[in-house]
């Protein structure tokens, strides 16, 4: 099958036919990021990350950060705006941050009802 991802922008609206993280069923992708910000103990997921260790099956302990973003993969393959989807799993230990693109980097804004 062939995905293509999307990088959500803040101001993005999502629908879903039911929420068991939201109060509603349609909302920002800024809204949901904050209120997955306020959910989780470390904020940092969403920015710089949290340093930590990989450790993969056959391979050495890499240091490093992890972090969470959040992707659209369309089931339309003709999608607007949208990019080849990548497998992020299947980056080397020598890929950086500074490879993914900006979007993917960028810091999360505090506003909708859960800032």
């Amino acid at each position: 099958m062939n995905n293509l991802t999307r990088i959500l922008d803040d101001n993005d609206v999502l629908h879903t036919g039911s929420s068991t993280l939201m109060f509603q069923c349609t909302f920002k992708v800024s809204e949901f990021l904050t209120m997955m910000q306020s959910k989780l103990e470390e904020e940092n997921l969403f920015g710089e990350g949290i340093e930590c260790e990989l450790l993969t099956p056959g391979g050495p302990w890499e240091k490093g950060r992890f972090q969470i973003c959040l992707e659209f993969v369309s089931d339309n393959v003709t999608s607007a705006n949208a990019i080849p989807s990548v497998d992020y799993g299947m980056m080397g230990g020598s890929d950086t941050p500074e490879v993914l693109p900006a979007h993917i980097r960028r810091q999360t804004q505090r506003i909708g009802m859960w800032s």
